[in-house]
């Protein structure tokens, strides 16, 4: 029967397993947000009026606020772009009700392709609408409600900063023990040599 070995801890074996958790906890919170990017899909919205609307959002950022959308105008009857149409993207807080707005602005090169960025400056559910005006008339269409979060919270970047700084601590502490552990060997070593 052979006796039963204790497991010894060193500083070396802490550090890697520490390493190798901060890893996993790296991993993890990746793929966490992966998981939510996915959940939060963007769907494109259509309305036929004076106009045929085509709402499709490019970006959205609702941690800091912001949301950019592309708004495709153009003549129903014909399907040629309406270059001239005034293009507006209208938000409204659900909780606070006050009420904003941004112009959305087209190029030479896409003339029925608007681009409007919103900046929604409070927490909670926005009401998206869109309201687009033109010699064909006008028409006021519903988007989306988007649900801004809480910003007092962890986010991912802050995670990947405790990890770095966890890092860097138990990068410092090893050099500081192998340094110390040197140390001493030098030290009996000179002891040992010395009558």
């Amino acid at each position: 029967m052979t006796p039963i070995t204790s497991l010894r801890l060193s500083p070396r074996r802490i550090a890697l397993a520490a390493l190798a958790a901060l890893l996993v906890l790296a991993a993890f919170s990746l793929l966490t947000a992966t998981a939510t990017a996915q959940d939060s899909t963007k769907e494109e919205v259509r309305y036929v009026g004076a106009h045929d609307i085509r709402v499709v959002p490019v970006n959205y950022n609702l941690g800091v606020g912001s949301a950019q959308f592309a708004v495709f105008v153009t003549d129903p009857a014909t399907g040629e772009p309406v270059s001239d149409a005034r293009v507006v993207m209208l938000a409204e807080s659900a909780e606070e009700g006050n009420p904003g707005w941004a112009f959305a602005t087209n190029s030479p090169a896409t003339p029925e392709r608007y681009i409007v960025h919103l900046k929604l400056d409070s927490t909670g559910e926005w009401d998206i609408k869109v309201d687009v005006s033109s010699s064909l008339g006008a028409d006021l269409a519903d988007v989306t409600t988007l649900k801004v979060p809480s910003l007092n919270r962890l986010t991912q970047g802050s995670w990947v900063f405790f990890g770095m700084f966890g890092i860097i601590i138990l990068g410092i502490a090893y050099v500081w023990w192998s340094a110390r552990r040197n140390y001493r060997r030098k030290r009996a070593a000179a002891q040992a040599d010395s009558p």
